[in-house]
């Protein structure tokens, strides 16, 4: 069952916050709590989640190194639990308002401006670069190195029978 282009709207908008963005574990929680209306059916809930866990030494998560996840954790977590949401801030180079800084063949793989734009993504996959989200409806691939300089934490999400 797919949730609707109008749905994803109406549930970003209800959780936005003042212009900052989404904040991750605040709508996990919600989201194993209560559920989303997801295809017209409500109450889609996810089984349980945990993070953030900080990418490979970057030690943003929770300000905690010791909390960090390597890049083979991520791996098989994106493979074993159909995703990891990765709650970002990417540079203010990357709109995703505009289609030729993200998207098929936009590699995101500059670590070197300030981190701005307030971004989740789902990393469903990975190759040889690095790993691959999904964003605006469009797959989007980075390094490795990317995702440690622009990541905040990753958490992993288990889905419910009804997700």
């Amino acid at each position: 069952m797919s949730i609707s282009p109008d749905e994803i709207t109406e549930e970003y908008i209800r959780e936005v916050h003042g212009g900052i963005g989404i904040d991750l574990r605040t709508s996990l929680i919600e989201w194993e709590s209560y559920g989303w209306r997801a295809g017209g059916v409500p109450d889609r809930k996810i089984q349980e989640f945990a993070g953030p866990f900080s990418v490979n030494g970057a030690g943003l998560a929770l300000g905690d190194p010791t909390n960090d996840w390597s890049e083979a954790q991520i791996m098989t977590s994106i493979f074993e639990d159909t995703g990891v949401q990765a709650q970002l801030r990417l540079p203010r180079q990357i709109r995703v308002d505009d289609a030729s800084s993200y998207g098929p063949g936009n590699l995101w793989k500059d670590t070197t401006r300030p981190r701005f734009w307030p971004h989740v993504m789902l990393l469903t996959g990975y190759d040889i670069n690095g790993p691959i989200g999904i964003t605006r409806g469009k797959k989007q691939a980075m390094t490795w190195g990317f995702l440690k300089q622009y990541c905040l934490g990753v958490f992993r999400v288990v889905k419910g029978p009804r997700t």
